[in-house]
């Protein structure tokens, strides 16, 4: 692949910047620590990937041929970005529930599916640095996946190591309060800046 290290600024650029994943990583991080978080990491580390190898194998003639799927799949996503909103609004103090846990592994890949801004990244990484006149397409789409899942475990570790450590600043509930409100503000705030 030709774009190689364009394809790695590219791909970081996009993990690394403010989205849904980054505002969760955070937010986790806060409340649970990074190690509880893991979990989640992982879950955006693969699953991002995993979508768009998909796609690039052929899942987006399914969009094409059904373009309500994609509809249906774009409102399912602001539900679920809505409702996350809402924990982080609510949530109470750091670690004082038990019962509260983290999203898993399994809840962070199926995300990438319904994230407005992963669909975003992943079809223009897709169309900008594969060509179907290289023969080697499918070749390029796991080139494109596994520079994905490096980009993914560093930018959720980053994002989750800064919410772990401004989490001393933030024993005070009302302090914590402040924050998880502003978090659950910038979740909405990044959906709507997908949508403009």
């Amino acid at each position: 692949m030709e774009n190689f290290s364009a394809l790695i600024v590219f791909a970081f650029t996009m993990a690394c910047t403010p989205g849904p994943n980054n505002v969760i990583a955070t937010a986790s991080g806060v409340n649970y620590g990074y190690m509880r978080t893991i979990p989640f990491i992982m879950g955006l580390t693969i699953g991002f990937p995993v979508m768009i190898a998909m796609v690039g194998f052929g899942l987006g003639f399914i969009f094409d041929a059904y373009p309500w799927l994609h509809t249906v799949m774009k409102v399912l996503g602001i539900a679920y970005l809505l409702w996350l909103a809402y924990k982080l609004a609510t949530a109470s103090s750091i670690g004082s529930n038990t019962d509260d846990k983290p999203l898993t592994f399994l809840q962070a890949a199926g995300f990438q599916w319904i994230n407005p801004k992963s669909w975003a990244a992943g079809t223009s990484t897709l169309t900008t640095f594969t060509s179907s006149e290289a023969g080697n397409f499918h070749w390029q789409v796991v080139v494109v996946a596994s520079v994905y899942i490096a980009a993914g475990f560093v930018s959720g570790s980053i994002w989750t190591l800064i919410g772990a450590g401004i989490s001393r600043f933030l024993k005070n509930p009302k302090t914590l309060r402040v924050f998880n409100l502003s978090m659950a503000a910038l979740l909405i705030g990044s959906l709507v800046m997908l949508f403009l």
